[in-house]
This record gives C-alpha cells, structure tokens and sequence, in this order.
C-alpha cells in the first residue's frame, strides 16, 4: 500500500476539495506553492519533497494524477498536480465522498420530527446551508457520531421538564456519563445562536444551561429568615434554622408558601454578600441566588410573591452588566422587584473600590438601556457609562451607610 506522506496528503486532500465543488468548469489543478506546502519547500527537509514526488508518481503511473514539472527540473520539483479519478484517492485517502456526508446528515435531521420551534429553525438552517454548501459548525460532515450526539444532546435539553444532573442526562441521552462534557461548548454555541432566552444570560454558560435544566451538581438554596412552607402535609418553620438553611431544589418546587413574620424580602447574587446581610438584615427574608436564579427558584420566588404580595422585595447585586441581567431575568421570572441601593450616588461612597469597564461592557451596558425591564435604573447605567466604572457588591456597606 502507498505511503503517503504530510505534503502528499494535503495535495491529495486539496484535489478532492477542489472536486467536490459543484459547477467547477476549469481542470481540476493543485499549484504546488511554498505558501500552502511549506514543507516541500523546507531546504532543511529534503526527505519531505522526495517522498512527496515518489508518491505522486506511483499515482501518475496508475493514471490516478497527472503531474506538472518545472522546466528542466523534472522528478525534482512539482509545478503542479492534476485530478484524473476522483474513486481511488476517496479509497486511498479512507475518505468518505461528499455527497455521501451530505445524505447522512440529511438522514439524521429527518429523525426529528415536530420539534420545538427554536430546535426546528436549527434544523432549517443546517439544511439550507447544506444546499449552499456552507459552514454547518458545530456539526462537522467529516464525523457522523459527532453530529448524532450533538443533535441528541441539543434535542435532549428541549425535552428536559424538570432538572437532571449533567451525567445523568449524558447516560440517558448519549449513553455515556462524560459525553455531554465533550459537547458542551458545541451545545453552548448552538443554544446562543437560536434559543431566544440565551442572550439574557450573556456569557454565563452554568446559567444558560441551567435555565434548560441541566444541573453540575444537585442545586441547594440558602434560606434565611421566618417564613412557614407546606410540604407533604407537614409544616417547615424555616425560622428555627439560624443563620440560614440550604433547601433542595425538589422541596423548592413541591413546597407550599403559608406565610412570613419577615418585614422585607431580599435576593442576594453573591455568597459573601449573603452572609453579610444575615447579621445587619435580621427581619429580613434572605435568599441567595448564586447569580442567575435557577428555574426551581424562580418557582419557589413565584410562590413567595404570590403568598406574601405585601412584602417589600429587594435584589442586591453588583452594580455591573451580569448584576443588571440577573436583575431583568428576576422581573421576567418573578415580580417587578426593587434594586437594592438604585441611587448612582453609591459610587461616590468607595471610589476606590471601582473597576474600569472594557469596552464589551460599555457596549453591552448600552444596550441595557434599551432593556424594558431596567427603565427605572437608566441613571445608574447612565452613571457607570459616564464615569466607565462597575462596582462588586461586596465592596460596599450593604447598609448603605
């Protein structure tokens, strides 16, 4: 059997590029071109161009190729290489033709039917760039296995009804525990691309996935403050747990909210933060998001708004661009909730304690002025524009001073 070496792979591999291009009229032709081939070229790998030609012309021999030699450096130095059949390089090359790529992906996307409208578009769109003979990334023509994965593992995650650990759904879906972990950042750029609730969640991947359902680890959530649920007939008087107390998320979602003594409720982005406000904020209802609320919290925060619709409810967080989405996907999920401390004149207090914004930040902070759901905050984004600042909320009194 032929021993193909780098440059006579990737010559081999250009012909069969060029052939598979539709409406090609002119010869199918390779320059040979220190630019694409640099090992040819190489006056430090002499071997390279040798084994390079003696390939080449046991394929010239069998009419496979055609060459084209410099003058007066025939069998020396490649001018250029013509295609002549296209069969014995996709068999040399263990290569699978084009077309036959194309209909096996076809076949794997006619396996989905009715999907959910976003999932659907995907699929629209990967045929129409198939037509057009375009990029189809993440998928990849070349790896079969890979794209039946990826459609299963992005199908699985719009088929998800309540929370499941990510190994768990990996065996069920792709039937092997670390699978989705190979896939993520390919489920990742597909869910940014045509979900229409990733944007809100910026560059937070946990977040994103999370509001799918797919869990790292199983979520608890730190509670504090007097409040009395019901779950399975039997009453839970949170208040007996002191500082605070870590509830699963399947009691959040199961649980009845019957009432609270507390005279305030606030959701608390950051962990230090969390802790902090226990001692100063003792009437308090507390919880700890842990940035952007999971969907089982954001249940659990319905019920609380819709048992206790008196109560005050304040969000902290930081005065930055993820602090502000986290803010708007409260108000979306839950309740038009208060921003803790909303007067710009917080940043005069620990100037200090400031950070520059990046110009990403600028950009997007731009855009959360147009945010319907962050009308009544416009002075504070205005204020962190005009002087390019953010602020993490544990630098601050959470008082207020």
């Amino acid at each position: 059997m032929l021993n193909l070496n780098k440059t006579s792979t990737a010559i081999l591999q250009q012909l069969l590029d060029q052939h598979e291009q539709r409406d090609r009229q002119r010869v199918n032709r390779v320059q040979i071109k220190a630019a694409k081939f640099q090992r040819y070229f190489d006056p430090k790998q002499v071997d390279e161009r040798q084994q390079t030609n003696s390939c080449l012309l046991e394929l010239a021999r069998t009419q496979v190729i055609k060459l084209h030699w410099r003058k007066w450096e025939e069998h020396n130095w490649l001018e250029a290489v013509d295609l002549l059949e296209a069969v014995p390089l996709y068999h040399l090359l263990k290569r699978q033709p084009l077309a036959e790529q194309e209909q096996a992906l076809h076949a794997l996307l006619a396996e989905y039917e009715h999907p959910q409208a976003w999932f659907a578009e995907w699929l629209a769109w990967l045929e129409q760039q198939l037509i057009q003979q375009r990029s189809i990334q993440p998928l990849d023509l070349t790896d079969l296995t890979w794209n039946r994965d990826l459609l299963r593992a992005v199908y699985g995650l719009t088929q998800l009804e309540t929370p499941m650990l990510e190994r768990l759904f990996s065996v069920r879906w792709l039937r092997q525990s670390k699978r989705f972990s190979e896939l993520e950042s390919a489920v990742l750029r597909v869910l940014r691309q045509f979900a229409p609730q990733a944007k809100q969640f910026g560059d937070d991947d946990r977040a994103l996935l999370q509001a799918f359902g797919l869990e790292k680890v199983p979520e608890y959530v730190l509670i504090a403050g007097d409040v009395r649920l019901s779950l399975n007939q039997k009453i839970l008087e949170l208040g007996d747990f002191r500082p605070s107390l870590g509830l699963p998320s399947s009691i959040l979602r199961q649980a009845t909210v019957l009432d609270s003594s507390c005279s305030e409720i606030i959701t608390i982005e950051n962990l230090t933060s969390f802790h902090s406000m226990l001692a100063r904020q003792p009437q308090a209802m507390l919880i700890y998001t842990g940035g952007f609320a999971s969907p089982s919290l954001c249940q659990f925060l319905v019920k609380l708004a819709t048992a206790l619709p008196s109560v005050g409810w304040y969000h902290w967080g930081d005065y930055d661009v993820g602090g502000l989405r986290i803010l708007a996907h409260l108000r979306q999920h839950v309740a038009q909730i208060q921003l803790w401390q909303p007067d710009p004149a917080i940043f005069e207090r620990m100037p200090n304690a400031t950070q520059a914004l990046n110009q990403k930040e600028r950009q997007n902070l731009t855009e959360l002025q147009q945010h319907p759901l962050l009308a009544d905050c416009q002075a504070l984004i205005a204020a962190m524009l005009t002087q390019n600042i953010k602020l993490e909320q544990e630098q601050l009194d959470l008082l207020g001073g």
